[in-house]
Parts: structure tokens; sequence; C-alpha cells
């Protein structure tokens, strides 16, 4: 094989399916990228099993073939070349051999004959959603799904389709979210559904979402698949009954207020400002929301296009200032004041808060961890 296209290009794909990668897989395979090429262009696969995701790049193809690469390696490799063009050729012996201007690399990769296929999924049958309307569901529901291994039912939500509606919930045993909106293109179709979308699946599927075209949705028995732009991603779907949520929507109200979002968050950022500190135990499943709040942050600094060493709040970044004893980690008795308000603040308040409204509010206290 042998190929030339676009560093940018290829660093922003290679992004796109790793999140399909899972890092702590015990199939070797399973931690590359697959790449085939295709007349004018090269095709990237990632996939864990669970969800495969497939993405196209330009590239001229001098010789064709495929190749599984390392994911990370791959990837950390080609984000640090300059901003040119990149060649890549393999040889009999699965050796990758990687050029761009004075920048060569020869690292080893795996044949591609033992890769799992991505399962398929009727691209036929394709229904359109806008970009923005889907992103915006998600946002407003992915908060309320559970991390409870206990109940997977829970740790997915339920795409439920009729009469050109579409609802998207998510109940997690303790929060209960619902958005629904009606599909113009929906409205003549004849069609009725109800699948279950693991969470996990729909913050990868927001994180590509972004321009006003449409995202083309599809599903069978087994699997969904998305396709956005040049991108598709395939999960499987869960198995088992959701439950019914109509009948936790209440039908009476005694009380009913309207409140501005921003002055909501500056009176409760007011009332937190005033403690001291918190014990762990006072807050139920702290690391569980310290998972969730920075896979949150991860996603939100991926959306928004910026580069993975910028200075805030990830996952990494918590780790490496903690074993400096800069950042309490979780396993300390006592949590100081600012990390438990960037903690509870963002937990509670992520599916209506922008990363700039996020920045805004943690810039005062993460200079005093990050500067």
């Amino acid at each position: 094989m042998k190929i030339i296209c676009n560093q940018k290009l290829l660093a922003n794909k290679i992004g796109i399916v790793q999140k399909a990668i899972n890092s702590k897989t015990t199939l070797d395979l399973l931690k590359g990228v697959l790449i085939v090429t295709k007349q004018d262009e090269i095709i990237l696969k990632g996939y864990d099993l669970e969800i495969g995701i497939e993405s196209h790049v330009p590239a001229e193809v001098i010789q064709e073939g495929s190749i599984v690469i390392n994911s990370k390696l791959f990837g950390d490799i080609i984000r640090k070349l300059p901003d040119s063009f990149v060649e890549i050729e393999t040889d009999e012996d699965n050796n990758v051999y990687i050029n761009c201007l004075n920048s060569k690399f020869k690292i080893k990769g795996d044949s591609a004959k033992e890769y799992p296929q991505i399962p398929d999924v009727n691209e036929d049958k394709l229904y359109s959603i806008p970009q923005d309307v889907l992103k915006s569901m998600i946002k407003q529901t992915v908060f309320a799904t559970s991390q409870d291994q206990t109940k997977p039912i829970l740790m997915g939500e339920l795409l439920e389709i009729e009469n050109g509606n579409i609802n998207l919930v998510a109940i997690d045993g303790y929060r209960f979210a619902v958005r629904s909106c009606q599909v113009d293109n929906l409205i003549h179709e004849d069609l009725k559904a109800k699948i279950i979308i693991p969470g996990k699946t729909l913050i990868d599927v927001n994180s590509l979402l972004s321009s006003e075209e449409e995202v083309k949705v599809g599903f069978n028995e087994k699997n969904a698949i998305f396709i956005i732009n040049d991108t598709k991603i395939v999960t499987r779907l869960l198995e088992g009954e959701f439950i019914d949520y109509k009948k936790l929507c209440p039908r009476e109200y005694n009380s009913k207020i309207k409140l501005k979002t921003k002055d909501l968050l500056n009176s409760i950022l007011s009332s937190l400002s005033r403690i001291d500190y918190i014990r762990p135990e006072s807050i139920p499943n702290i690391d569980l929301y310290m998972d969730q709040i920075t896979t949150f942050m991860d996603t939100q600094l991926a959306a928004s296009k910026r580069h993975p060493d910028d200075k805030i709040l990830t996952k990494t970044m918590i780790n490496n200032y903690a074993k400096n004893n800069l950042l309490p980690p979780p396993v300390k008795k006592k949590y100081s004041k600012e990390h438990i308000l960037m903690l509870i603040f963002i937990y509670y308040f992520k599916s209506i808060l922008s990363i700039n409204d996020i920045e805004s509010i943690l810039n005062p206290l993460a200079k005093r961890f990050f500067n």
C-alpha cells in the first residue's frame, strides 16, 4: 500500500475513529486503526465490538492495500507532523513507513485480514434529522443516563419515533429527561420505532454534529447507524424493555416557576462559595462524578477543536496534577472548596452550559491549578 494525503485532514479523521477504540481491550488488533484504500480516498475504521466508526479521507492512492496500525502511536505521530502532505507506505512484512518533509518514521503494523467487520445496517432506508435538532436533543438528555453497570438499560437513551415526532428519553433512577421534537420529513412516514441507544454512542455522535446539514439515521433489530457527512457510526443497540417513562411524567403541578438560567446559576454559585470545604461522604458517588465530568470535559474539548494540550480540566491533567499534589485526587479524605465547586457545578448544569459558560465560570478557579 502507498498513499499520499493531507496531514491535517488525516489527523482530524484519526481523532474521529479513535472514539470507537477501547485502549483497555485485551485484543491488540482492536487497539488499532484499520486503513483501507478505495479509488481516490482511504477509509479509516475503529471498532470495539460495541461501536464502530468509519471515516473517509481524500488521498492519492499510488498502490492499493490495507493495514492495521496502533491507534495511539499512529495518531500521535500524524498529529505532530508539519502541515503538509504525508506519504504512508507498507511492505510485505506489515512495516509502515511514514514520511512528511524531514520527518520519517518506521513502525510495525498488523495484517488487516483478521480485523472484525463492522455490522452492516441497510442504508436504503435512512431518515434525515437536522444536525442542530439532534445535537440539542442529545445535549439536553444525555446527562441523565445512568453510569451503573448493574442497570445496563438505563445506560442508554430511548429513541422513540411516531407520527413524525421524535422523543429522546434518559433516566438514571434519580433524574429523568425527555426532549421531543417534530421533524417535518418524518410526518408522512408510516414509522413507529423504539430503540435504546448507548449513552456513550450519543456523546460521540454529538461531538461530530456541527453543521446545518442533516444527519441520516437508520436501524435494524440489533444495530443503529448515524451518517454525518463522510463519517458513519454503527452501534449495537441495548436489549431489554425501557421504563414506561410516560407514567413518570406528572400530570398536575402544585407550583411552576420560570427562572432565568444565568440568575439561577449565579445564585447557586454564590451559595456554594460560602462552604469552607466538603467531605467526600457528603457527596454520593464522588468518584463516579469525577469520571463523568472529566469525560464530559474531554468531549467538549474535542468538540471545540482545541488542541488536546490546551490547559483545561481534562482527566489526564487532573491525574497529572494530582500526582504532584497540585490538585486533590478523589482518594483524599477532604476536597478543596475550589475542586468541589468545579465538580458539582459542571455535573449538575452541564446540560445547559456551553463551553464558553464553563470557561467563564471555572476560569478564576482553574487558574489556581493550571497557571
